[in-house]
């Protein structure tokens, strides 16, 4: 699907796309981790020993969700250099610790560039809309002179 996202809107959407669903995973993960841990109301038509079965391995899933992820980038990652090594781009020798060092440079990244990319994002829209704000007023004192 990000294949998909990429092609057609750029690979920052495709890169926003997983983001989101990590993090939607992860807020869904704490809803039903606290309603697990709470008492059903009186009038719900659950009562928590049956929300508890349905939802009880909601946890298990985002794991199994995010190792999946991993895995596929890992996948990825030895499938480019299997191939580098087999076309004699890069020599055999070095394919072990490439793929390490690849695997590991991709989570690292995926975990530790999205709050630095997000407070970036904020920050440069917070001086564009101050940017604006100051291009409409100096507008407005400059059609108030004129007219």
């Amino acid at each position: 699907m990000t294949n998909i996202i990429s092609e057609i809107y750029g690979m920052r959407k495709a890169d926003r796309a997983v983001i989101t669903g990590l993090f939607a995973s992860l807020f869904m993960l704490l809803a039903v981790t606290i309603s697990n841990h709470t008492t059903a109301t009186s009038w719900s038509p659950v009562d928590g020993y049956t929300f508890n079965k349905a939802f009880g391995l909601s946890g298990a899933v985002v794991f199994a969700s995010m190792m999946a992820y991993l895995f596929a980038q890992f996948v990825d990652t030895f499938i480019v250099l299997f191939l580098l090594c087999y076309l004699n781009v890069i020599e055999w020798n070095m394919f072990s610790k490439l793929l390490l060092n690849g695997f590991l440079f991709k989570v690292f990244f995926a975990v530790f560039d999205t709050p630095i990319f997000y407070l970036l994002s904020w920050y440069l829209k917070k001086i564009s809309s101050e940017r604006q704000c100051r291009s409409v007023e100096h507008s407005n004192i400059i059609l108030r002179y004129k007219f």
